[in-house]
């Protein structure tokens, strides 16, 4: 499967290149699970599920990586990304965790520590940001589902509705009374009408 890597990654950068270098070291490896070694897919399977489509395991999108060169790849996947996609490889990233302090040198654990400290913000944030966004669809919904219904009046909006019948001139008020005379109310199950006879699709009644 072919996948167009610039739209998800900086494919320029000095971590994208240390990420193909990785790639090309171990190539050679069998692609399965053995011990001390991990299969890795080069394309990540949360991309394909964001993309809505199925994780790719087609040979050329795996590569069998020693743990130590699967969490560095983690790690400049993670630097890499591009927004929108960064989030997701911060969470792989954090998964690693437990292996950061093993295979970390002395001079580099300091800064990776900052980094995963960076990463697991950027988890954090990027999760709280998908369920909040999941919340208000799902307020929105309901919100535009109330409105069709007539549900959705604001207790302002009921007061100027009120005030404004009370300050109707009382010419105004008969000619209302007079066009209202005789009419029922109805429903369909989702709206109310007013109206002499009942139309195709209601029954007579009122939803509160």
């Amino acid at each position: 499967m072919i996948h167009n890597w610039e739209n998800y990654f900086d494919t320029s950068s000095e971590y994208w290149l240390k990420v193909e270098k990785i790639y090309e070291e171990n190539e050679s490896f069998p692609k399965k699970v053995v011990k001390e070694r991990n299969l890795h897919h080069k394309f990540p399977r949360s991309f394909s599920k964001k993309d809505g489509a199925g994780v790719d395991n087609d040979d050329d999108n795996l590569v069998s990586l020693s743990i130590a060169d699967h969490f560095r790849v983690h790690f400049y996947l993670w630097k890499s990304a591009l927004k929108g996609y960064r989030g997701m490889m911060a969470k792989a990233f954090v998964f690693m965790r437990k292996k950061m302090v093993k295979y970390a040198t002395d001079e580099t654990i300091e800064q990776l520590a900052k980094d995963y400290e960076t990463a697991m913000k950027e988890a954090y944030e990027a999760s709280s940001k998908a369920q909040k966004g999941k919340h208000l669809s799902e307020e929105m919904k309901k919100k535009m589902s109330e409105a069709k219904k007539g549900h959705l009046v604001s207790e302002a909006t009921r007061n100027k509705m009120s005030e404004a019948a009370r300050n109707r001139p009382e010419e105004t008020r008969k000619k209302l009374s007079a066009v209202s005379k005789g009419k029922r109310w109805y429903n369909n199950g989702e709206i109310n009408i007013r109206a002499k006879e009942c139309p195709p699709g209601f029954i007579p009644g009122r939803i509160k």
